[in-house]
């Protein structure tokens, strides 16, 4: 093949003069005796060929391609799809639940005796009143550490609250912030809701009486840390 595509020139013999080399394609073929170049390659198996450019063309259609992408080819929208999928069967589920839960007094007073469900209503009443905050207990005063608030409260994001309510600006919220948030801020607000909790509820003198002193520390530190200029506007604004 190699022969074909690249003719051999005449080699010189020894004692012979040295042909000299063609100058253009016409002389190039008179030597080689070609009327052209390269010469055709013939494929005997036709058939074979044609079945193959059948199947190439057959295979890069605008419709083979698109079908072998949407099969294969993972989309964007999947997880769309899948999370929308999800959350329609979630409502279902949620209305088939909220149903059953509006229709629960009816299904009590239809099931269960009378004398059964004032029973079962009483145990709901008092297990009610446990949730609100007479039903908490006081821990235990101590010296060294600040009682916590019940229900996980934190007195810092309590003043936050309270601060943002009030719509100050940027400058002025920044400077009540860094009062109200201070070490004995945060303590006057633990202790004070521990000794009215004891005085309304659960009255405790000997705590009452710790809690009461401390909050008097607490009161004259917080009193002498703020700037003479900004005391009455202070303590206005924390009472």
């Amino acid at each position: 093949m190699a022969g074909q595509l690249f003719p051999q020139l005449p080699h010189r013999t020894h004692g012979q003069k040295m042909q000299e080399p063609p100058k253009n394609i016409e002389e190039f073929l008179k030597l080689q005796n070609l009327d052209h170049w390269p010469k055709e390659a013939h494929l005997w198996d036709s058939d074979k060929l044609l079945h193959a450019m059948k199947k190439i063309k057959e295979d890069s259609s605008f419709t083979s391609i698109y079908t072998h992408l949407w099969r294969n080819v993972l989309r964007i929208d999947d997880a769309a799809i899948a999370m929308e999928s999800r959350l329609s069967k979630c409502s279902i589920l949620l209305k088939n639940h909220a149903s059953e839960i509006f229709e629960w007094n009816r299904i009590i007073s239809r099931t269960i005796s009378h004398g059964k469900l004032k029973q079962y209503k009483a145990f709901l009443k008092k297990y009610h009143k446990e949730k609100k905050i007479m039903g908490c207990d006081f821990p235990g005063f101590r010296t060294d550490e600040l009682t916590q608030l019940p229900r996980h409260l934190n007195a810092e994001r309590i003043y936050l609250f309270i601060l943002k309510a009030h719509n100050f600006d940027g400058k002025v919220f920044k400077i009540w912030r860094t009062h109200f948030l201070s070490e004995a801020s945060i303590a006057l607000l633990h202790d004070c809701f521990w000794w009215w909790f004891l005085h309304k509820f659960k009255p405790d003198r000997e705590s009452q009486d710790c809690l009461f002193d401390r909050i008097s520390e607490s009161y004259v530190t917080l009193f002498m840390s703020i700037p003479l200029s900004r005391k009455d506007t202070f303590f206005q604004e924390k009472h």
